[in-house]
């Protein structure tokens, strides 16, 4: 049986679709919007980049930490650069 979380995934994930053509593929501020449509419901601060750190974890082992998050935003936006 599906979770409540799982249901509001898939509805954010229908309206998203739906609105694929009024964003810019080039503009880290609608990405940021789809983002935040996308994790609607489903996380503290849709919308956003993260604030805390975070990693891949197999078990209680770290195979992967994500870049700092003060850097996140820097980075972004020399990706879209």
């Amino acid at each position: 049986m599906s979770s409540n979380l799982e249901i509001q995934e898939v509805k954010n994930a229908y309206q998203a679709y739906g609105l694929l053509g009024e964003f810019d593929p080039d503009s880290l501020r609608d990405l940021l919007k789809m983002h935040g449509i996308m994790t609607n419901l489903t996380v503290q601060n849709p919308g956003v980049f993260r604030t805390h750190n975070d990693g891949v974890f197999n078990g209680d082992v770290c195979i992967f930490m994500a870049p700092p998050p003060q850097l996140v935003p820097m980075q972004m936006q020399n990706l879209f650069n």
